[in-house]
């Protein structure tokens, strides 16, 4: 039965939250619970065996003032930062919030990253800091020369991987976090088109890193060699604005056109599913925010339905998805 579900694409969807006003959230699954952002605040729902949501939260993490951007759940923390240019972190557990950081930089802090103990923050500023976790301070300031779209921490190689707009440096950049040295600048292979920003990133191991954004395509990178070993492009050229990884052979992508999610194969590398958000009877057709201008001033694409967000849990005999749009979350 499992094995045919997969094969025909066959799901069940449940809309699991509904917002009022369309935002730009984010969300972190894991094996028991799920953490999503609205507005200001980053609410916990406990995830039960068989994929039941509770809907009354077990925690509510405030800390902003204005919307959150980004958060990342990290050996039982979580660290996110803010449209109010703050970073904070929490206890998983207990949502006691034990740092914040206000004006850690001088514009939006688009993305964060854990590395062992310390915290990677990267802005619109075209800056990317580290910090202290223990006393929050600031150890090291890097001044790139494009805005910061995303950022990944290697707690076991003790380095981060940042991604930038792409138009004066490398989109994907690998920093050393001890001596603050630049390991390796990706994706600028022939062929590349200046201002393919790299909008997410992932380690699906320690030596392996997932990217996507403007050039419409996923992309695998071997840190030992630094060459691009597999690349998924998206059939209708769309902006890849997402992606998870179930750190086996799974890549899910979610575009920035009609809510499309695609579920790729490393060892084949074609798309084996292809998912769209239901319509159900009497629900209105999404519209919703696009991803960022590229830096070039090309034109970006038409929107509706941007897949904001991705996470996958795998369980015994299921595997979750959690589609995040601006005024909806979903559960696949």
């Amino acid at each position: 039965m499992i094995s045919e579900n997969w094969l025909r694409g066959k799901r069940k969807e449940i809309r699991l939250v509904k917002y009022a006003f369309r935002q730009l959230p984010w969300l972190q699954a894991t094996y028991d619970r799920l953490w999503y952002s609205s507005g200001s605040t980053i609410h916990c729902t406990e995830r039960r065996p068989d994929g039941c949501i509770v809907k009354r939260p077990l925690m509510v993490l405030q800390g902003h003032h204005d919307d959150v951007c980004r958060f990342i759940y990290a050996d039982s923390y979580i660290i996110s930062g803010g449209s109010d240019k703050s970073l904070c972190v929490w206890k998983s557990d207990s949502g006691r919030r034990i740092l914040r950081v206000t004006n850690s930089h001088d514009s939006s802090v688009n993305c964060v990253g854990f590395s062992s103990d310390v915290i990677v923050s990267g802005s619109r500023d075209s800056t990317v800091k580290l910090w202290s976790l223990v006393s929050g301070r600031l150890q090291r300031t890097f001044t790139l020369e494009d805005r910061v779209w995303s950022i990944a921490g290697n707690s076991k190689a003790r380095t981060f991987a940042c991604g930038t707009a792409g138009i004066n440096t490398a989109p994907l950049q690998v920093w050393d976090v001890e001596s603050g040295s630049l390991l390796a600048s990706l994706g600028v292979a022939p062929g590349y088109r200046r201002g393919a920003g790299v909008l997410d990133i992932v380690y699906d191991e320690p030596r392996t890193i997932v990217s996507c954004g403007y050039d419409s395509c996923v992309c695998v990178f071997d840190t030992r060699t630094n060459a691009c070993v597999l690349k998924l492009g998206d059939p209708h050229d769309s902006t890849v604005y997402c992606i998870s990884t179930d750190h086996n052979y799974g890549i899910v992508s979610g575009t920035a056109r009609h809510a499309l999610v695609r579920l790729w194969d490393q060892r084949s590398g074609h798309s084996v599913q292809v998912h769209r958000q239901s319509s159900g009877s009497g629900s209105a057709q999404l519209f919703v925010r696009p991803p960022p201008r590229p830096m070039d001033g090309s034109r970006r694409p038409a929107c509706n339905d941007v897949i904001n967000r991705l996470s996958i849990v795998q369980t015994v005999n299921v595997t979750y998805k959690y589609n995040q749009y601006d005024d909806s979350m979903i559960q696949v």
